[in-house]
């Protein structure tokens, strides 16, 4: 018999979530301490992050039969901690060089579009999904913006979800392999760098910390309230970015690095709410995630052949061609980086850069069918001329 504690009360609503939340932070911290001492290095708090989204949430839902949504604060806190990690890292970027790279990173960015266009088409033609929703469902960018414009514009939201969060899912799966196998680089280190940076940092370091932060939070709420493309992430690496530099010019003996806990904590939040996706649907239909297999491993092959595309016309590595070219979500990748010390710089100005294309493209295309669409019915609903007798 189900406690009654558990139907009302102070456990519905924001309580119950919060509850919930925090469960999801302890479970997924403590599996990442687990897998942090067996040595291993990368995105392995966003594993636990998304064990820790699914279990609990379904857990709720097998309880109560209520399933609750992704909250996007929860998503907005942990990019927002992955910008102010990332600021901490390129600050001393030459930004001017990278300037210089913004025609190949064009060039990149219109391929891959172009390429999940294509494979957006197919996917709906093969499913019967219609257009507008098989298009948004491959196109890359932030699965939760991408779910809620489909929200807007079409009803087939569930296909359009599963597709993008299968994608996210699989490539940050791929991510060891690829490190491990094809680009050399070691997936397990001796000493794991999340258990020491713990408590070497001195207080000074924690101090700066905080004001990073301050200045992260009210950059990522300025550029939410101007509605920019994954805005808690680039406000905060704006504003901290705009920090360290004042710091930097203020007292140029003080070098500050951002504690790993930023970077766990980030990459825990993230994967709650990946799993919490996972959890919204308890039970999905086996056709639908079949027919979903096949735009992921689509825009996942055609992610490699535009890496291989970039390996062969650029002095970048491998690694950090795929994870530039990627069709993921922009937050997740140069999270990946950060994780595996690989060129920061390069993957967070190839995926800002692809925001801006995408904030510019998907709206004008969903206007334009959105005209199309009211046009259609207004010639369906005006009275066709009589038609002369046949003689």
């Amino acid at each position: 018999m189900r406690p009654a504690g558990l139907v009302g009360g102070t456990w519905a609503g924001a309580s119950q979530r919060g509850l919930v939340i925090l469960g999801e932070v302890g479970v997924a911290l403590g599996l990442g301490l687990g897998l942090a001492s067996l040595g291993l290095r990368g995105v392995s708090w966003m594993f636990a992050g998304i064990v820790a989204g699914v279990a609990l949430p379904w857990l709720v839902h097998s309880w109560q039969g209520v399933a609750q949504r992704p909250l996007p604060q929860v998503r907005g806190m942990g990019q927002m901690l992955v910008g102010v990690a990332v600021a901490s890292t390129v600050s001393g970027t030459d930004w001017g060089a990278l300037q210089r790279l913004i025609p190949g990173f064009l060039g990149l960015t219109f391929l891959t579009l172009s390429q999940c266009l294509a494979i957006g088409l197919l996917y709906g033609r093969l499913s019967g999904t219609n257009r507008l929703a098989a298009i948004l469902a491959t196109m890359p960018g932030i699965a939760a913006v991408i779910t809620s414009l489909a929200a807007d514009y079409t009803r087939e939201v569930s296909r359009v979800a599963v597709v993008q969060v299968l994608r996210l899912t699989t490539i940050i799966l791929l991510v060891p392999f690829f490190a491990r196998w094809v680009a050399g680089r070691p997936a397990v280190a001796p000493t794991s760098p999340w258990i020491s940076g713990l408590g070497d940092a001195h207080w000074v370091t924690w101090g700066l910390l905080a004001g990073a932060l301050a200045v992260g939070s009210l950059g990522a709420w300025g550029a939410q309230r101007l509605r920019w493309p994954a805005g808690a992430f680039v406000g905060a690496l704006g504003g901290t970015l705009l920090w360290t530099w004042g710091l930097a010019w203020l007292r140029p003996a003080v070098h500050w690095v951002c504690p790993p806990v930023v970077q766990m904590l980030g990459q825990v939040l993230l994967g709650t709410v990946i799993g919490e996706y996972w959890a919204l649907e308890p039970v999905l239909e086996w056709s639908v995630l079949l027919q979903a297999l096949i735009p992921v491993g689509l825009t996942v092959t055609a992610g490699l052949g535009t890496a291989w595309v970039a390996w062969v016309l650029t002095p970048w590595d491998w690694l950090t061609c795929w994870l530039i070219t990627v069709p993921g979500g922009a937050t997740e990748m140069v999270l990946v980086a950060l994780a595996l010390d690989q060129d920061v710089d390069l993957v967070t100005a190839g995926h800002l850069l692809r925001l801006m294309v995408l904030n510019t493209a998907i709206p004008l295309g969903l206007s334009l069918v959105k005209h199309e669409s009211a046009q259609g019915q207004a010639d369906v609903a005006r009275p066709h001329p009589k038609q002369p007798p046949q003689s």
